[in-house]
């Protein structure tokens, strides 16, 4: 959009601002931050004429971005933001040419195709286990559903943009844009409900995700990095055979569904990306559910996946709260749920549970 400047620098100043506007409107987010420090970075070192090295720059990032709020450095979201580019900077090129060996067929769409694939596993090898490790949940669906959702969000991202750009001009364009923007995430949404609904779309373990997630990431190392077809493949039949043994002795099956539903009686914690959430089954047909936001003065965020769980349950369902988002996801239940009370539960309550639940049986619904 600004090739039509012939001063670098105007050119470069222009790019500062909007970039600014653009993270400042994303809600100031660690990752949009991170983001928008590297491309500055980078642009400064094309400026100077040096050359560019991600991995320098990503470092320094890291080290800007600390100075200016320490905390940030135990955001779940920045580490995955960080990890993904040092990822996509050190494996992108050795993934690709070990995807070319192992795709030779000549398609139309080969080059897109592998040029994808190795971008997604470049960056999932080492932010895989750090979703694990915070979140329980090792995906296995993702790289096919990231082949069609990242397009998509790509054009959504730039109809939103155009959207904010024309608020202030014409309000039937602007409006116009925010339709394809939202029309575009309710497509990526229902590629991601279909995909995560079937059985094999996940490993749902406090136990089992983190080492079925760093064994997945070393296995595809190891197969990526090959050096010849002959290599790739063989590396390949050990790897499957490896990981179905891997699969067999963990038995990585646990979820919310199967376990709360055979009659289980301790209590199960879920972790939500929002909230914390106690089930704890009281007595026949009555459900206690404690939601409590995970951080302090969030805004009122739902959770539609959690939300449709507790809505399936046949249980009369007595739920406590503790903040925005907790309130948010109850007062949604209780639209569809008709055997739904929700009341406001004291700091003690939530002490209690704490106490009582810390070797109760934990895992994700997605």
């Amino acid at each position: 959009m600004l090739g039509f400047v012939r001063n670098r620098w105007i050119k470069f100043t222009v790019f500062t601002a909007l970039l600014t506007l653009f993270i400042i409107l994303s809600g100031l987010q660690p990752s949009a931050i991170r983001a928008g420090v590297m491309a500055e970075l980078a642009l400064i070192a094309l400026l100077l004429q040096k050359r560019v090295n991600i991995v320098n720059i990503v470092a320094l990032t890291v080290v800007l971005v600390m100075i200016y709020s320490p905390a940030v450095i135990f955001s779940a979201g920045f580490q995955m933001s960080v990890a993904s580019i040092i990822g996509i900077s050190l494996l992108f090129n050795p993934f690709q040419y070990g995807l070319s060996m192992l795709l030779p067929v000549r398609l139309w769409f080969r080059e897109g195709l592998i040029v994808s694939l190795a971008l997604t596993f470049a960056a999932s090898v080492i932010v895989s286990p750090i979703v694990a490790y915070y979140f329980s949940i090792f995906s296995v669906v993702s790289p096919l559903t990231n082949l069609l959702t990242i397009p998509i969000m790509s054009i959504a991202m730039i109809w939103a943009f155009c959207s904010l750009i024309f608020v202030p001009i014409n309000w039937g364009i602007a409006t116009t844009f925010a339709a394809a923007t939202t029309i575009c995430i309710q497509v990526i949404e229902s590629i991601n409900a279909w995909t995560v609904d079937k059985q094999i779309a996940a490993v749902q373990s406090p136990e089992l995700s983190l080492p079925v997630a760093v064994i997945s990431s070393i296995a595809l190392v190891y197969i990526l990095v090959s050096n010849t077809k002959r290599q790739a493949m063989f590396r390949l039949c050990v790897t499957s055979v490896f990981m179905v043994l891997t699969v067999l002795i963990l038995k990585p099956e646990i979820t919310m569904w199967n376990t709360f539903t055979r009659g289980e009686t301790i209590p199960l914690v879920a972790k939500r990306m929002y909230v914390n959430t106690t089930i704890v089954p009281l007595k026949e047909g009555l459900t206690a559910v404690l939601i409590t936001d995970r951080k302090m003065h969030q805004y009122p965020l739902g959770d539609p996946y959690f939300k449709s769980y507790l809505e399936s349950l046949n249980d009369s369902l007595l739920v406590g709260v503790c903040g925005n988002a907790s309130e948010w996801i109850a007062v949604q239940v209780r639209n569809n749920h008709p055997k739904t009370r929700i009341f406001t539960c004291p700091l003690p309550l939530q002490k209690e549970f704490i106490i009582q639940n810390r070797n109760t049986a934990s895992v994700s619904i997605f």
